[in-house]
């Protein structure tokens, strides 16, 4: 056997030459006789309903949205002092057990102003400015 031997196993068929002659689907090119679908340059949307309103329009929209950032929940210093004690960690999780948030959050922010200082751990917390500033500590998302 030689290269020149070896054939296809099945026979190629080439595709129909349209709009080339009348032995080619002749006059109209298969197109048929009027219309925009048989103009050169046609294309319809794929939501084109012949005319009618389409069915994105007719249908109600969905108000509103569902935001995607991570909620932050602000907890007053007060009220740390009144349900944990001192070297405790505070994390959302440990405010979610003891009652102080309602839903799972993934940020606490802690507010001012601090009268006693008790030495808390803080974990995924953040201070607002008078806090970090009386408490000495750092805004960080780690465990201090």
């Amino acid at each position: 056997m030689r290269l020149n031997q070896i054939q296809p196993k099945n026979k190629l068929k080439s595709p129909k030459r349209v709009g080339r002659g009348e032995s080619s689907c002749g006059k109209t090119s298969g197109r048929g006789n009027k219309g925009q679908k048989s103009r050169s340059g046609f294309k319809i949307s794929n939501r084109f309903e012949g005319g009618q309103t389409p069915l994105s329009l007719r249908l109600p929209k969905n108000r509103g949205f569902k935001s995607h950032k991570a909620k932050i929940v602000a907890v007053k210093y007060a009220l740390l002092v009144e349900k944990f004690k001192s070297s405790d960690l505070i994390s959302p999780a440990s405010l979610l057990e003891k009652g102080v948030i309602k839903d799972k959050v993934k940020i606490v922010k802690i507010l001012g102003p601090i009268e006693e200082k008790i030495n808390f751990k803080f974990k995924n917390c953040i201070f607002t400015k008078t806090t970090q500033l009386k408490s000495n500590k750092k805004p960080s998302n780690k465990e201090e």
